[in-house]
Parts: C-alpha cells; sequence; structure tokens
C-alpha cells in the first residue's frame, strides 16, 4: 500500500505538469518523457487506473502511438514474461532470492 500510494502521488505530479502541455517539458517529445513513459505504460499491470490522471492518460496514449514507441512495445513480446515459464522468486535465483551471503560466496 505505502509503494502504490508513492505511486499515484508521483502519477498526480505529472498530470498537474501536463495540464497545459503535450509533453513534460511543453510541446516537444524529450528525453524526459522517455523516462518517465515506462511508468504511465506499467499502470494497468499495478492495478492502478488512469481515470483520476486524466492528462497522464492523454500523454500515454500521444507517446504509446509513436511509430518507434510501438517497435519497442513489440520488441521480443513473444519472450515476455508470460505463461508457465515465467520468471518467479521460486525459479530464478539470480534475479529473486539472493542474499548478501550469496554475493559473497556463502550459498
Amino acid at each position: 500500500m505505502r509503494y502504490r500510494g508513492e505511486y499515484e502521488r508521483n502519477l498526480a505530479v505529472l498530470d498537474v505538469r501536463l495540464e497545459h502541455r503535450d509533453f513534460i517539458l511543453g510541446d516537444d517529445y524529450t528525453i524526459c518523457d522517455m523516462i518517465a513513459f515506462p511508468w504511465a505504460f506499467i499502470a494497468k499491470p499495478l492495478t492502478v487506473p488512469l481515470d483520476d490522471f486524466p492528462h497522464v492518460a492523454d500523454w500515454r496514449g500521444r507517446i504509446k502511438a509513436r511509430p518507434a514507441v510501438q517497435n519497442a512495445i513489440n520488441l521480443y513480446k513473444d519472450k515476455q514474461n508470460r505463461g508457465p515459464d515465467k520468471q518467479t522468486a521460486e525459479n530464478n535465483s539470480i534475479l529473486y532470492n539472493q542474499s548478501a551471503a550469496h554475493l559473497r560466496g556463502g550459498e
């Protein structure tokens, strides 16, 4: 709940920023938009509807419609982390469940 609240707070900050702008810095798509976009893109998987953030939703749509962004979204889509082979804490000891001892060579 703590992190969801912080995520929503950040969406609210972005929503205020986008109120009179097409992009974060104004009329042009910049690296700022590229960096922030993934956080808005993952709202649905995080179960945070963008209904309360209409400017973010519109901005997200503008960026998502860009051909280069579509290409990036679709890149390796068939190999994304879905289905029976998806990575979880139980089957991926490289990304999950590492301790300090593991990093020191003790596990």
